[in-house]
């Protein structure tokens, strides 16, 4: 007969079981880090302004109580992460993480692989009519 012992194993204390942090943690978050550095680097030595700003405090707490409806957890949407390619700017987040990677590779994308819209306004019109249909 198995025993389950599995209650017997757990801990009442709120750090991290050391044998769950170990050192492939450090080097998968040291090369995010290295990655984004590299984009972050690319982007400004091509003259787009990277920057990180975060909600105000009124703004996380309507962007908490929103996400709340949703079941998501308070915080952890931070700020309003995007890419302006008309004025050459990033807002991305820079804490080294597997999530905040993605985000920045994807503004990154929309910063340098989006066509530019057309300054004269019948090209205007039908670039903005190809980009819906």
């Amino acid at each position: 007969m198995i025993q389950d012992t599995s209650h017997e194993t757990r801990s009442t204390s709120n750090t991290l079981d050391p044998n769950l942090a170990n050192y492939e943690d450090r080097i998968v978050i040291d090369e995010a880090k290295r990655k984004m550095d590299n984009m972050v680097n690319d982007a400004r030595n091509k003259g787009v302004i990277v920057d990180t700003v975060f909600y105000n405090p009124e703004e996380q707490a309507a962007i908490n109580k929103q996400a709340a409806r949703y079941g998501i957890t308070p915080n952890r949407i931070k700020g309003r992460w995007y890419s302006d390619s008309e004025n050459e700017y990033v807002n991305v987040p820079r804490t080294p993480s597997l999530n905040n990677l993605n985000i920045m590779a994807e503004e990154m994308e929309h910063q340098f692989n989006r066509i530019k819209s057309p300054t004269n306004p019948m090209e205007a019109v039908d670039y903005r009519w190809r980009e819906e249909n």
